[in-house]
């Protein structure tokens, strides 16, 4: 989801030169960077997600496994909020409902351009 927000989203967005043309990471720490920059996370769920990178690392190379429970929760609550930032409904800077229908705020956000607009029918 990081990587995808990353690359669709940059070249509508000031270019970062280290990611300028670049596919996808495995290190989630350059997308994170980059969407903080961009103001689409704050600080405070920016080092969320860093957090959670850090546990996904250790699940992935046999680190002792503490609080499973906790780490699932964290982990899914993380992935819950990162899709409402790019496609959620409302969001008060993008779309909302009125008269039973979606209504888009800024048909010039990136967002809308990349993850609605070509998704919409043709009226």
């Amino acid at each position: 989801m990081l990587n995808l927000a990353r690359i669709e989203l940059h070249p509508y967005l000031p270019k970062i030169k280290e990611l300028s043309g670049k596919g996808a990471h495995n290190s989630w720490l350059p997308n994170i960077d980059a969407l903080e920059r961009w103001g689409y996370l704050d600080q405070r769920f920016a080092a969320e997600l860093r957090a959670r990178y850090e546990i996904r690392c250790g699940y992935l190379h046999s680190a002792p496994i503490a609080q499973p429970t906790e780490d699932a929760l964290r982990s899914a609550n993380a992935a819950y909020k990162l899709i409402g930032v790019f496609l959620g409904v409302p969001h008060p800077d993008l779309v909302r409902f009125a008269a039973g229908k979606l209504e888009f705020v800024n048909e010039k956000d990136p967002r809308f351009v990349v993850f609605y607009k070509p998704q919409m029918a043709a009226d």
